[in-house]
């Protein structure tokens, strides 16, 4: 601010003279004049100085300025020819009177007046362009100020509210900023201020708008069944839902937007029927994007997806040609899909990415088709069965489904077989694949039970020139592969038998009632027999994110191993050949298997599964069996059972190679995590680098435990429940084991005398099942070949003499926890038999790992289902629900059945 200003003009001086009274004597003193402009101006707050110009024919002796009217000035140098006059702040333009007396020697005055003209100061004048902005970019804004009556001195830019940015150039005349990423329309508020050369100023507040860039969509597909001709189709996704109508055939094009930097791409679509009140299909994508195919063009049937990045300029969604394709066909299989999904998790849907992918791997996907059938047969009927509001209730409610299942089944009991051939046979229904997107490796992987990881699994390879191989645990298969109408048909060129071993009573290889007795006589209860399977057909009907499911129809042939009683006495059979309709999870090992072992985690002692390369002629398994691998931290090792040295590694994937002398080598690729326990794919590659075989188990690290140090005696009224099976998710119900015909029921009892019982005879069925106390057992603590505890059970003496015995277990206690029912313990058991005591010791078991734990003797009773007359294939739940929920289709055994 300026603190003086004088003034560069006046005008004309009006000169006042003073003519003293008695003139006329040119004797006498004259009268002064005095003279000064007429009128200055001064802005509010500014001083200016007056000068009044006095003569006198004598001598001035004095001035003295005073102010007759106007705002109040403030005068300094009042007795001075020149006054300095600082004007007043004013709220407008204002005038004021100063005069000024000059006195000469002879006492004589002369006056004079001057106007001072007093402005009030001009604010500057503030302009600025605010307009909105895009996220993530690059905003800058101008402003113009003027000052009319001075100049402006300074810029001041403050941001207000909103999101916090750093503003370059905030004492400046333009900011430039960075704008943040956001979810949705945001506001920002910005103030901009200027101050003239007199300290006062102007500010200008607005507000911008940050405009949220959205990737939008456009779904096309199909709603499947007739009953949805017209129907209304919604999507909800990212918290939002937009809606379409579906035209006469069911085809339809639903537009969303997505906030471009989300990451949880959850989709709901659902389909409302208009001619069947509460009549709804559902599909769940996990992600917009998975698994995403740029197309040059698609059919309504195959699902376009067209992205395209919008702005707050460009709204409008143009569909383009190129775009990404996806099957959004809503069916009944997609409805189960996402019901079942809903049951495993309470009932709630998946918040995220990670809570679907833990929650897609427990749905059954045999109950999964099943319950696909349900919701076709329902949409082709008139109305929703009475009591039933819609079509998730009927699928999750144990006693609405079950009774619509009766009902279905008592009018046509073929129809759920009929319905299921008609959904795989649909284009619309199932997952297209290509020869290209098929292409790859694969594993397949039956859900677990909540506490058990999965186990058990097959590998499966399409390679590009239209061959393949299945492997699985003791058997591999060479195929041709083609598609054909949405099935992927397999055309075996040569397999190997799979050889197992099952218990009697469940066998299906063609005994007769005769055969079955003799060799129940001879205390046989187990047989051997070789599976081969002829050829087979799959359809893809659920594309998920870590995982799809695939129907499977394959043709086996099973045979039994024939057996000699003795005395002319085999007993053989022709063997049997059906059609196995089975519904897998399988997994993509290259695109949904991320998990990964690390360089710190494999030093120690595991069990993993093995595979013996004949370095050992004294230890020979048909099929892979358990093994202690000893890791050295060098890259080193040796094994426990079969004495090999090795070299191990991890690749850049994260996967385990081991390597033996003979250059066999194993690799493990890890599936799963549960706390300290962890699955994986095990790879077997011969010397020449040809995979030979292959399989999914637990890879377990140990942690010392030894049955030296470990109580394995039972306490009263209970015994260690084997679990070789029943880690599958499909034996449960409610967190309780099912009875399944007594499938379930084996184990042994420990009693403190090395004696006790094997656990698996009974009379009648639960709730009024008597479990019969024997063959009893005896059972010794002896160490391996290593020092360690090992417990050896006595299962069976000699019939042809008893002193000897003719079925023994080995067990080596490898951890021990607590399990889904009571005490759990991890083994490594093993089994040898023979049917007379002269006969040698046959590897009866393969070393394997295997789950105990230990129940109530009246587990069984106590959790009774409520109807027991169930079938191997029939799921109950327990009584206390009254109701259960079965699944008749497919009518097939639950491989792999392990023999306890």
């Amino acid at each position: 601010m300026k603190e003086v200003s004088y003034l560069t003009h006046v005008g004309l001086s009006l000169m006042t003279c003073a003519i003293l009274a008695g003139c006329g004597s040119d004797q006498k003193d004259e009268v002064p004049t005095v003279s000064m402009v007429s009128s200055v101006s001064v802005k509010e707050k500014r001083l200016v100085t007056v000068a009044a110009t006095a003569t006198d024919d004598k001598e001035i002796s004095g001035y003295r300025w005073e102010q007759l009217s106007g705002p109040t000035l403030t005068l300094t140098g009042v007795a001075a020819s020149e006054v300095q006059v600082t004007a007043p702040e004013v709220d407008e333009n204002s005038v004021a009177v100063l005069r000024v007396t000059v006195t000469d020697s002879a006492n004589q005055q002369a006056q004079a007046n001057v106007t001072v003209n007093i402005a009030k100061n001009q604010l500057p004048d503030l302009a600025a362009n605010f307009s909105s902005v895009e996220e993530k970019s690059t905003a800058s804004f101008q402003a113009t100020a003027t000052d009319a009556d001075g100049e402006i001195t300074s810029y001041q830019w403050t941001q207000l509210s909103g999101p916090q940015v750093t503003l370059s150039g905030a004492n400046t005349s333009s900011i430039s900023f960075e704008v943040p990423a956001v979810s949705s329309a945001t506001t920002l508020r910005f103030s901009v201020s200027v101050m003239d050369d007199d300290n006062e100023g102007s500010t200008l507040i607005s507000d911008v708008v940050i405009d949220q860039l959205k990737t939008a969509y456009s779904l096309t597909g199909k709603v499947t069944e007739a009953a949805f001709a017209n129907s209304s189709v919604s999507a909800t996704v990212a918290e939002e839902t937009f809606s379409t109508t579906a035209d006469a055939s069911g085809n339809f094009t639903l537009l969303v937007e997505v906030d471009d930097d989300a990451t949880n791409f959850l989709t709901l679509l659902k389909a409302s029927s208009t001619q069947i009140a509460g009549l709804e299909l559902y599909k769940f994508l996990p992600d917009l994007t998975a698994n995403a195919v740029p197309t040059e063009s698609a059919s309504p049937q195959s699902g376009l997806l067209t992205q395209k990045r919008q702005s707050r300029s460009d709204k409008a969604l143009a569909t383009e040609n190129n775009g990404i394709s996806i099957n959004t066909s809503i069916n009944p299989v997609s409805t189960a899909h996402y019901a079942l999904l809903l049951a495993e998790n309470n009932n709630v849907m998946p918040i995220d990415r990670s809570t679907y992918d833990a929650v897609e791997k427990l749905i059954d996907p045999d109950l999964l088709i099943e319950a696909a059938a349900l919701v076709y047969i329902l949409s082709q009927q008139d109305a929703l069965p009475e009591g039933v509001t819609d079509v998730v209730s009927l699928l999750n409610k144990p006693e609405l489904y079950n009774a619509y299942k009766e009902a279905v089944e008592t009018e046509n009991p073929d129809a759920i077989t009929q319905a299921i051939a008609t959904l795989v046979a649909d284009p619309d229904v199932v997952e297209p694949q290509d020869e290209t997107s098929l292409v790859g490796k694969y594993v397949t992987y039956m859900p677990a039970q909540s506490g058990f990881l999965s186990r058990f699994g097959e590998k499966l390879m399409f390679n590009e020139d239209g061959t393949g191989s299945r492997y699985t645990t003791g058997s591999h298969y060479s195929f041709d592969w083609t598609i054909s109408e949405q099935a992927i048909e397999l055309d075996y060129t040569n397999t190997s038998p799979f050889t197992y071993y099952t218990n009697l009573k469940t066998s299906f290889v063609g005994l007769t009632a005769e055969q079955m007795k003799l060799l129940t006589d001879a205390g046989i209860t187990t047989i051997q027999v070789t599976q081969i399977t002829t050829g087979a057909q799959m359809w893809r009907t659920v594309k998920g994110n870590t995982m799809d499911v695939y129907r499977f129809s394959e043709k086996i042939q099973r045979t039994l191993t024939p057996i000699d009683l003795g005395n002319g006495v085999v007993i053989s059979t022709d063997g049997e050949t059906e059609i196995i309709n089975t519904d897998y999870f399988v997994r993509n090992i290259e695109t949904q298997m991320p998990l990964k072992f690390t360089a710190e985690e494999i030093p120690g002692q595991w069990v993993l599964r093995s595979f013996d390369d004949n370095e050992n002629p004294d230890f020979l398994f048909s099929s892979l069996f358990a093994e202690t691998f000893n890791f050295a931290p060098n890259g080193t090792g040796t094994t426990k059972e079969t004495a090999r040295s090795f070299d191990w590694e991890l690749n850049a994937a994260g996967h385990l190679l081991v390597t033996f002398a003979s250059k066999t080598r194993l690799e493990f690729r890890k599936l799963d995590q549960l706390d300290d326990k962890s699955s994986a794919l095990i790879s077997v590659y011969d010397a020449e680098g040809n995979l030979i075989a292959a399989d999914t188990d637990y890879s377990l690290k140990l942690d010392g435990s030894d049955f030296s140090q470990y109580d394995h005696i039972n306490q009263e009224g209970s015994y260690w429940n084997s679990m070789i099976n029943l880690w599958n998710k499909y034996y449960w119900q409610d967190n309780r084991i099912l009875w399944e015909g007594g499938f379930s029921y084996f184990g042994f009892m420990f009693k403190n005398n090395n004696t006790g019982y094997q656990m698996y005879q009974y009379t009648g069925t639960p709730p009024e099942m008597i479990p019969n106390l024997g063959p009893q057992m005896t059972w010794i603590e002896i160490p391996d070949e290593s020092g360690a505890s090992m417990i050896q059970v006595n299962r069976r003496a000699c019939n042809d003499n008893t002193a000897y015995s003719c079925n023994i277990r080995n067990y080596r206690l490898l951890k021990s926890e607590s399990g889904m029912l009571g005490r759990r313990i991890y083994v490594l058991e093993e089994s040898y038999s023979r049917n007379r005591s002269t006969d040698p010791m046959e590897v009866l078991i393969p070393p394997r790992l295997n789950m105990y734990e230990e129940l109530s003797v009246n587990y069984w009773n106590e959790t009774a289902p409520a109807q027991t007359s169930m079938s191997l294939f029939t799921k109950s739940i327990p009584a206390k629900t009254t109701v259960e929920k079965k699944l008749r289709e497919p009518n097939k055994p639950r491989l792999p059945h392990f023999n306890n």
